[in-house]
């Protein structure tokens, strides 16, 4: 039978973070605990590297960047002088970046606090600043999301 664990109540702005404000349930349904979780803002500037379909990386202008030999018999791709490479134009964060992060901490601990901090204790950097409305943007889908553990 599957049980309700927690519930995103909220995604919000807070001192240039990500919050994601989270409703912790017990198996009988009764709130255990109220929680924030919070990622900076920086984050939306953090991207994976485009790969192909085979899993070899990608250079700025599309093509797989090559490969060299290395002394233990492996190969690595590299890039040569003038190229960069091709970055997915999403961050690298994902709805399992937080949703795992709010399962582990579920399972790890039996209370949390009832209430939430508003008071980051945080030097946001320029890019803090910058990115974390897109964050909050990107992550608004997963407010009323419930997570469910089967039992």
């Amino acid at each position: 039978m599957a049980e309700c664990m927690f519930e995103i109540l909220s995604v919000f702005e807070i001192h240039c973070h990500l919050i994601a404000r989270v409703r912790h349930l017990n198996r009988d349904g009764s709130e255990r605990c109220m929680e924030d979780y919070a990622w900076q803002g920086r984050q939306w500037f953090q991207h994976k590297r485009q790969v192909n379909g085979s899993g070899e990386m990608l250079m700025d202008d599309g093509d797989v960047a090559p490969s060299r030999l290395l002394d233990d018999g492996d190969s690595e791709q590299y890039l040569p002088e003038g190229r960069e490479w091709a970055m997915q134009t999403v961050p690298h964060m994902d709805d399992s970046s937080i949703l795992d992060t709010i399962r582990s901490c579920h399972h790890r601990h039996a209370q949390g606090y009832n209430g939430c901090n508003d008071n980051v204790p945080f030097k946001p950097s320029q890019q803090d600043r910058d990115g974390c409305s897109g964050l909050v943007a990107h992550f608004q889908h997963l407010v009323g999301n419930y997570d469910y553990d089967d039992i």
